[in-house]
């Protein structure tokens, strides 16, 4: 049978001889980008001792990328037919020969949202606090094809977003279920609020006390 093979992946084949080292494209292939589009802006206010700040940011990820599973072939050669793997080898003599034709692309593409406001307010000549808060969302990331699943204890096995088909295999068995997958498989939280609190104090010309506080959110792997 006749491999289907994407150009990035042309190769020989992963090739290995018992009692020496391996030839050819043994490795999975795995490639991705990402894009981001992003609009932000600030707005800056003075009224007084305050300086107030306040601004906003929407960003929309996209991450395609695609896995082609060694699909370039794999042949091992041991000493089977002539009792020297090299010389099994020479007559395409292979033990045993293996290669997954299918390939496995897909689209994961989440947005991100925050919002701000800060008022640097100078208390006394000597004295300036910082005061903020931050909000935060970041979408669970989707896969715009709907392959996606998640392990299910009480299966236990596998529950998919769409029927096996949708990501490139037909299996029928207890442990997979369909259905009951929301999109992102992970519930969103709208709770990431993040105070800043900070403050500035000059003791005499050559001396200033600083301080600060606050609290940051790391955006997930997409793995979850």
């Amino acid at each position: 049978k006749s491999l289907s093979i994407l150009p990035p992946d042309y190769n020989s084949p992963s090739i290995g001889m018992a009692g020496f080292s391996a030839l050819g494209h043994a490795a999975n292939t795995f490639r991705h980008w990402t894009n981001t589009y992003a609009v932000s802006d600030t707005l800056a206010l003075a009224r007084g001792r305050h300086n107030f700040t306040l601004g906003g940011d929407v960003r929309h990820h996209r991450t395609p990328q695609i896995g082609t599973n060694q699909s370039n072939g794999s042949l091992t050669f041991t000493d089977r037919f002539t009792g020297f793997s090299v010389s099994d080898y020479v007559l395409v003599a292979y033990t045993t020969a293996n290669a997954l034709s299918f390939t496995t692309p897909r689209d994961f593409r989440f947005n991100q949202y925050a919002l701000f406001l800060q008022d640097d307010y100078k208390v006394l000549s000597n004295l300036t606090l910082n005061m903020g808060l931050r909000w935060e969302y970041s979408q669970p990331q989707r896969e715009k094809g709907g392959t996606e699943g998640v392990f299910d204890p009480s299966i236990p096995g596998m529950r998919l977003a769409n029927d096996p088909s949708k990501f490139g295999f037909n299996i029928q068995a207890p442990w997979i279920v369909v259905g009951g997958v929301r999109e992102g498989v992970i519930r969103p939280d709208f709770a990431d609020f993040a105070p800043r609190f900070g403050l500035a104090y000059q003791i005499g010309q050559r001396t200033v006390i600083r301080a600060g506080y606050g609290i940051f959110y790391a955006m997930n792997q997409g793995n979850d």
